[in-house]
């Protein structure tokens, strides 16, 4: 029965594994105007649906996360009950849950190679470069939080040079590794949906933006 137990969570890994990488929507907050301190009435975050999103851009979690997440599951938490319960678990949760997989010698963060007769691009596939943990757990939360019908952008052109770039962070604190640099490194995305969907923003103090280019985004991303 334990082995039992064991071997459905992993086979339900794979299939999840498979649906991460299938997902063609996740949710995306990121700051307007990144690197800077809010103060007073300035725009303070944005939240996008990313749509469309391309093959090569998909939001793929590797199957040993979603094997150490589930794994003290009850047997009767189907596949999907368990990878809604990965996507939709907050940020601490699945750091310390990965983690404490990792340093019990469950998972392992850097993959093994793939077993020989593994059908090329079938799940579970050895991501190259590894994707870390805290990408992982960025990954999951981007893919739970497309609720609440947030304005979209279709994931084309320069969005799409953001987005892998965003993909390919390894760091825990991705303002600091990421969003921070936006503005010089990519500015033709970050313009793309900065003020095209500032709808989404809120303020410092947490009141919705409802103008269409929060003030100092072109002028900062251009």
């Amino acid at each position: 029965m334990i082995m039992q137990h064991f071997e459905f969570a992993l086979s339900t890994a794979v299939v999840a594994e498979a649906r991460s990488t299938a997902a063609t929507e996740a949710g995306f907050n990121f700051p307007v105007l990144p690197g800077q301190i809010t103060t007073g009435e300035r725009y303070r975050t944005a939240r996008v649906l990313l749509a469309a999103i391309p093959a090569g851009s998909r939001f793929t979690v590797p199957a040993r996360y979603f094997y150490a997440l589930g794994a003290g599951l009850p047997i009767t938490f189907d596949a999907d009950q368990r990878y809604r319960s990965a996507i939709l678990a907050d940020d601490v949760r699945l750091r310390t849950m990965l983690i404490t997989a990792r340093d019990g010698g469950i998972i392992a963060e850097v993959p093994p190679s793939a077993p020989a007769g593994l059908l090329a691009g079938q799940p579970p596939v050895a991501d190259n470069p590894p994707v870390s943990i805290a990408a992982a757990v960025h990954r999951l939360r981007a893919l739970g939080d497309t609720g609440g019908a947030p304005p979209s952008i279709d994931v084309a052109g320069p969005v799409t040079a953001l987005v892998d770039g965003w993909l390919a962070v390894g760091a825990v604190d991705i303002n600091a590794a990421f969003w921070d640099t936006i503005v010089a490194n990519q500015p033709s995305g970050h313009q793309s949906w900065c003020c095209a969907r500032s709808p989404g923003a809120t303020s410092s103090n947490g009141r919705p933006v409802t103008s269409r280019c929060a003030p100092g985004c072109a002028t900062r991303s251009g």
